[in-house]
């Protein structure tokens, strides 16, 4: 859509330029009919020169141009290789802990162990206290009995 804009604009700028040169060059043809009689009369003889002119107009800038159609995307190109690896980053903080977790079930009772030694004798001391293992037993009194 937006080409066929540009290009009528194009032709119709074609169009104004082809009527100012032909207007231009039908000026130029009836000024030379007008001045054929003084031109015949010119020598060929060049004369002294003459003063400089003054320096003319700049001219207008012309119009920027239509900006042209992008073009087809190319292809990819290949991957490189792998780089080489870098050195290992620091250790990371220790994470929250956990939630405990549910109680287990109970498990199934051992096997009943083996007879222990038996203990040293415990003598009935005055005052409560055996001197063999300096704890006090039940039933003592300070008679020994």
């Amino acid at each position: 859509m937006m080409l066929k804009e540009e290009d009528t604009q194009i032709r119709e700028i074609k169009r104004e330029m082809e009527m100012t040169a032909e207007a231009t060059g039908e000026r130029l043809m009836t000024n030379v009919d007008n001045f054929k009689p003084e031109i015949a009369q010119l020598s060929t003889r060049a004369g002294p020169l003459g003063p400089a002119g003054p320096q003319g107009f700049s001219g207008k800038d012309g119009f920027n141009g239509w900006g042209g159609v992008n073009g087809h995307p190319g292809q990819l190109g290949r991957s490189g290789k792998p780089g080489v690896m870098g050195p290992p980053g620091p250790p990371g903080r220790n994470g929250m802990q956990g939630p405990m977790g549910p109680e287990g079930n109970t498990g199934p009772q051992g096997p009943r162990g083996p007879v222990g030694q038996e203990g040293p004798n415990i003598i009935a001391c005055a005052g409560g206290l055996s001197p063999s293992t300096n704890t006090r037993l039940i039933d003592c009194n300070s008679l020994g009995w």
